[in-house]
């Protein structure tokens, strides 16, 4: 039986805290200023969240974090997707019923996390916020096995944006 995230199964699979600081320090050595830019949402601020299309629009803008949306359907598929708010988010969270066709009908096309993460360069940094509970420990594993630059936060866990933007070294895209 597959556990759910909230439980102790995906112990391994979330980036811890030090791991994460020690990601953002080398990449803040390697740029040589203080601040990091993130794209939240992707870089929604040129477009579409979690879109393929608005991603390369912040690595255009030289974006230096790139913070996806991970959901996945019924068929297995792991998908960048957050909802708008308030409605959008509520019907995201029961996206898990559906097949990836059927998520793609109701709110237009998607970007799986796969191809998501083949389009962004190894040297750019990756949040993964996992929304969703049946998302496992192996599903992630599989995807960002062979990529360092990727930091896998915790559904739920909305205080980790906080804390990187009061820390200062991190700033949000913004037109």
């Amino acid at each position: 039986m597959q556990k759910k995230i909230g439980g102790p199964f995906i112990e391994g699979a979330f980036t811890s805290g030090m791991q994460a600081a020690e990601r953002l320090d080398t990449a803040l050595r390697a740029k040589g200023t203080g601040t990091l830019v993130m794209a939240h949402r992707g870089g929604y601020v040129y477009g579409r969240e979690n879109a393929l299309e608005t991603v390369q629009k912040a690595l255009a803008a030289r974006a230096d974090i790139i913070e996806l949306d991970v959901r996945k359907s019924r068929d297995g598929i792991l998908y960048c997707h957050h909802g708008s708010v308030p409605w959008g988010i509520m019907a995201a969270s029961f996206f898990g019923l559906l097949t990836f066709a059927q998520i793609e009908r109701l709110v237009g096309k998607r970007a799986t996390l796969n191809a998501m993460l083949a389009s962004i360069p190894l040297d750019t940094l990756i949040y993964l916020d996992v929304k969703d509970f049946w998302i496992t420990k192996s599903n992630l594993k599989r995807l960002t096995a062979d990529r360092k630059n990727i930091t896998i936060m915790p559904f739920g866990d909305f205080p980790w944006l906080k804390r990187l933007l009061d820390s200062g070294k991190v700033v949000l895209l913004t037109r």
